[in-house]
């Protein structure tokens, strides 16, 4: 009879010896400390989240930063808020922000010379965000290194548009 045509053998029921236990690595030439190719780590994509970008958001029209903040958290930024320009400096060495969101008109300390003070002390990256004049917006940011104008009157869009050039921040804005 044809070997195609035989039925199949049953399998034994004999327990395994212990030369058809033995490991196969003795078939692979390796050099003392080298793993088998088969046996090598594979790399596992890190469960971490990814990192959020940080943005320290400072004006002093309260209800507008607060509007601002919870877009800007909707969107997938880390926000802190301040009220205060005379804490500025403390605030960055603590948050470590990785752009700096800045009203041009407040009343204690324009931000324009809290942009002065922040360029000596670090080189994080400053988006003045004022409802000023386009053309006087983008002067007083031509004037800083590292530094942007986003008229409020462009709306929230546009802020963050630049936001995300600016921390290279990947996540869409859809939604709000």
């Amino acid at each position: 009879m044809p070997p195609s045509l035989k039925p199949p053998t049953a399998p034994s029921l004999k327990p395994p010896t212990a030369s058809s236990l033995k490991p196969t690595l003795a078939t692979h030439s390796l050099k003392p400390g080298t793993v088998a190719p088969d046996l090598q780590r594979t790399t596992v994509p890190s469960l971490k989240p990814t990192s959020r970008p940080r943005i320290l958001l400072i004006d002093d029209d309260h209800s507008l930063m607060e509007r601002t903040a919870v877009y800007l958290r909707a969107k997938g930024f880390l926000v802190t808020s301040s009220e205060n320009v005379f804490s500025v400096a403390s605030t960055v060495g603590s948050e470590k922000p990785d752009a700096i969101v800045l009203d041009v008109r407040m009343p204690a300390l324009g931000g324009d010379k809290v942009a002065s003070v922040l360029s000596r002390l670090c080189s994080i990256p400053i988006v003045f965000y004022s409802a000023i004049d386009e053309e006087d917006g983008e002067a007083l940011a031509a004037g800083h290194e590292n530094a942007r104008f986003v008229s409020k009157g462009a709306g929230l869009r546009c802020l963050w548009d630049c936001l995300v050039e600016i921390t290279g921040s990947s996540r869409p804005a859809v939604g709000l």
